[in-house]
């Protein structure tokens, strides 16, 4: 199907419907929204990507409702139904094409939003790995050696828990609002080892994952 298709198709729906009554408003309704149709058509066709997908859309819409009045005027006597439903067939027939074009475009934003999230994922480990290294105490070789691990808490940790404290119930995303400059990595590392030292507790699974004060 090309262009002059879609515009052959258009020039039979203004023929069809120029046997309604002049004054019938379901006349007027169906060349306007073939015409939609027909617009939408040619900017798949032509247009930018984005307006390609905004038009995929309004396509597959335009046809489900111009099949609704093309029924709805079968039930009028006005012409023969089967012409009507001849062209209810092509239009038909361009809506499948459409859908196909949608699950493409689908299955390639799925991809890119695959590929932008394991972007995400290494610039959040970059992030990590450098405020680990600025949280590091500047301390000698020989304190080191010397001293012993005792529970503490950094100054990010404390924040979360004094929010903790104050919501009673938060999920990762609630922290990261409140502390936007962390990633949510580093918030999860922080949760589990708040959790470890039985100072909060963690909730539920996946996406509905949350957090309490211990």
């Amino acid at each position: 199907m090309d262009k002059s298709y879609f515009i052959e198709l258009t020039g039979k729906l203004y023929r069809l419907t120029f046997l309604f009554p002049a004054k019938e408003p379901l006349r007027h309704k169906i060349r306007e929204i073939g015409d939609e149709i027909l617009s939408n058509l040619v900017l798949i066709l032509e247009g930018e990507m984005v307006k390609r997908k905004e038009s995929a859309f309004c396509v597959e819409r335009d046809i489900e409702i111009m099949d609704a009045l093309l029924e709805l005027a079968k039930t009028q006597n006005w012409v023969d139904s089967e012409a009507i439903t001849k062209i209810q067939e092509k239009y038909r027939e361009i809506k499948m094409e459409v859908e196909e074009f949608n699950d493409i475009l689908r299955r390639k934003s799925a991809l890119y939003e695959q590929k932008a999230l394991l972007l995400e994922d290494k610039e959040d480990r970059f992030k990590e790995e450098r405020e680990t290294e600025r949280e590091k105490p500047k301390e000698k070789k020989e304190e080191k050696e010397k001293k012993k691990p005792e529970v503490k808490l950094n100054d990010r940790q404390e924040k979360i828990l004094r929010l903790l404290m104050k919501k009673q119930k938060m999920q990762v995303k609630d922290f990261q609002g409140a502390l936007p400059k962390t990633t949510k990595r580093t918030l999860r590392r922080d949760l589990s080892a708040l959790t470890k030292k039985k100072l909060t507790k963690r909730a539920g699974s996946g996406n509905t994952t949350y957090y309490l004060p211990a």
